[in-house]
């Protein structure tokens, strides 16, 4: 290598020296290149046929140098939209392990199966602490007894004092439970007991009812009711044995019947909604009662009543009373009860 003349800015290769400038010279000739110095700086001029296949020129490095200043922020810079980044990336590990040699060690993020990351409560934060408590108060498992100074969880409800869904809620939707003005909890009323049956509707075999209540009452002069038309439970007795009364006939119709040897029915047609009947022998002779097939002789001979005698029947218009006489013509008085 040699420089000829003083204030020469030109380096250049000398192959007559070559021991001078044997480390410079080798590098000059195997990459054609030629140095020139530009004030106190030294350029490298390479030409581009004596760069190597796929090398970086001035071009890609200055591309490659703007990608990486689109991805330099600084500290609390704000975000702008279409900000790049560089993807973070995670090691799958199934089963937790240390995956560095010592504390302070750099370390990557790990993740499950599913790349859910990892994550430890280190139970520093006093407020979260404070929550948790409440919550595990709150916590109570199937079955558990009822302990003084338990808590709970309010439950709202909303105010709608006319009755009807509230607006936005579907069938089908959550909802919350609705009270009227007093707070009082709106329920609907929809309780089937048994097996509803019209009224004179006819039974069915295993037909299922309700269970009628009586009132136990031991004087008969206590009323269970305020007024004549109130609703009123049975009265029973001790024994639970229900007591009943007598309702007295709002009708009556007397009638004589001619009574022969053959039965006769007494009488002919029963008064509506008999409850009770008389019946006394008018005529001199004797007088026998019982069914249809009664008769005054033999074993179907019925109950015998003489000249003026009489007896007293609790019997209803469908139970029918016949006569017989022990000869013809003879008057018989019956007297009906409704």
């Amino acid at each position: 290598m040699s420089q000829t003349g003083a204030g020469k800015t030109k380096i250049v290769f000398d192959s007559a020296d070559v021991a001078n400038s044997d480390n410079i010279g080798a590098n000059l000739i195997a990459n054609g290149t030629q140095l020139t110095a530009t004030g106190t700086a030294l350029d490298v001029n390479v030409t581009a046929s004596a760069l190597p296949t796929g090398a970086a020129t001035e071009t890609t490095l200055a591309s490659i140098l703007s990608l990486f200043q689109a991805l330099d922020f600084a500290e609390d810079s704000a975000h702008t939209s279409g900000d790049m980044g560089i993807q973070a990336l995670l090691v799958r590990q199934d089963t937790l392990a240390a995956s560095t040699s010592a504390d302070g060690d750099y370390g990557s993020f790990k993740s499950n199966n599913l790349g859910e990351l990892y994550v430890k409560d280190t139970g520093a934060n006093t407020a979260l602490s404070a929550i948790q408590a409440v919550l595990e108060g709150l916590d109570y498992a199937d079955g558990s007894a009822w302990a003084a100074g338990s808590m709970g969880i309010e439950a709202l409800a909303v105010r709608k004092d006319a009755s009807g869904p509230l607006t936005g809620v579907a069938d089908g939707d959550f909802s919350p439970l609705q009270v009227n003005a007093n707070g009082e909890l709106k329920v609907a009323a929809s309780i089937t007991i048994g097996d509803n049956y019209a009224e004179d509707s006819a039974h069915s075999s295993g037909a299922v009812g309700s269970f009628s209540l009586g009132v136990r009452n031991d004087n008969q002069a206590t009323s269970f009711t305020s007024a004549d038309g109130d609703y009123s439970g049975f009265a029973v007795d001790i024994k639970g044995a229900q007591y009943v009364k007598d309702v007295a006939a709002s009708s009556n119709l007397q009638q004589i019947v001619t009574v022969g040897t053959s039965a006769v029915q007494l009488p002919a047609t029963s008064l509506s909604n008999r409850s009770s009947m008389m019946i006394q022998m008018l005529s001199s002779g004797t007088l026998y009662l019982g069914s249809a097939t009664v008769t005054n002789t033999g074993s179907t001979r019925g109950f015998k009543i003489g000249d003026g005698g009489f007896v007293s029947l609790d019997v209803g218009p469908a139970n029918l009373v016949y006569g017989v006489a022990n000869a013809a013509g003879k008057d018989v008085m019956v007297w009906e009860f409704a």
